[in-house]
């Protein structure tokens, strides 16, 4: 009776093991633990590390290329890190020029404007339909009868803002 007993036990945790690792084979599980009765997670077997002896030590193997991956990785990062710093040093000094550059570029123009309008200030124009400001009037050039804003309080002269005529006002 004993051993009818036993059989049974021995078949029933047999039938829980095999019904474990087909829901692992079948997807359900991707990585490969299977829960313990306990609650406990126990790595299957096909997951278990074999060795052919039992004093090699696969950390012992790896242990001087961890340190060169390691060294190699931190060497990378350095030079990713250099790389960095030179190609953002590069940009911002490449910022600074251009900006250099583009602040010259305005003054040259506003020095051409002011010498091709004969030491006069350009106008602002008036587009058709929009109405005057206050603080400005509407001025119409004599040459080409564009109409140019003016500020009242200015004792500037301006010059027209189309043909850089000088505008009487």
């Amino acid at each position: 009776m004993f051993g009818i007993v036993w059989t049974i036990i021995v078949i029933y945790i047999c039938y829980r093991i095999y019904k474990q690792r087909m829901e692992n084979t079948s997807g359900d599980n991707q990585s490969g633990q299977l829960p313990n009765t306990q609650g406990q997670i126990q790595t299957s077997r096909m997951q278990r590390p074999m060795y052919k002896s039992p004093f090699v030590q696969p950390q012992a193997k790896q242990a001087p290329q961890a340190k060169a991956q390691t060294k190699q990785t931190a060497e990378s990062r350095a030079d990713n890190k250099e790389e960095q710093e030179s190609t953002l040093a590069y940009l911002e000094e490449k910022a600074r020029q251009d900006a250099i550059e583009h602040e010259m570029e305005k003054r040259e123009e506003a020095r051409r404007l002011y010498e091709s309008s004969g030491g006069l200030r350009p106008a602002q124009r008036l587009y058709a339909g929009d109405s005057v400001p206050n603080g400005c009037k509407c001025v119409v050039c004599g040459y080409c009868a564009a109409e140019n804003l003016i500020p009242v309080s200015s004792r500037e002269r301006f010059s027209c803002y189309f043909c850089r005529e000088r505008l009487d006002t």
